[in-house]
């Protein structure tokens, strides 16, 4: 249990259900809940953290998928190239499969 501000106390609630791993989520909820209940965390204060670590965890995931997007273009663009090659050395083209929806 979290005080706000005020000196109220405030329930923060995590839902592990959430969460692919649930067992985890919960193990770390309750690791939360008795790190709030050591220091004294302010419900506020709680809530920045939460969102601090969020925001983190999205810059990182950004930053994957920006990586990805960019080995996916390179493959791509090799792709392209090879199939220009073989097109170049056979006479033919190569024509690619069409996928259904």
């Amino acid at each position: 249990m979290a005080v706000d501000d005020q000196g109220r106390e405030r329930l923060q609630y995590i839902d592990p259900g959430d969460s692919r791993c649930s067992r985890l989520a919960a193990e770390l909820a309750d690791e939360w809940a008795e790190y709030i209940d050591a220091t004294g965390l302010s419900a506020s204060a709680s809530r920045d953290y939460v969102r601090a670590a969020k925001a983190q965890e999205c810059t990182q995931l950004e930053m994957k998928l920006k990586a990805a997007a960019t080995a996916i273009a390179a493959l791509h663009h090799d792709n392209e190239a090879l199939r220009a090659e073989l097109a170049d050395r056979t006479g033919h083209v190569v024509v690619p499969l069409v996928r259904g929806p």
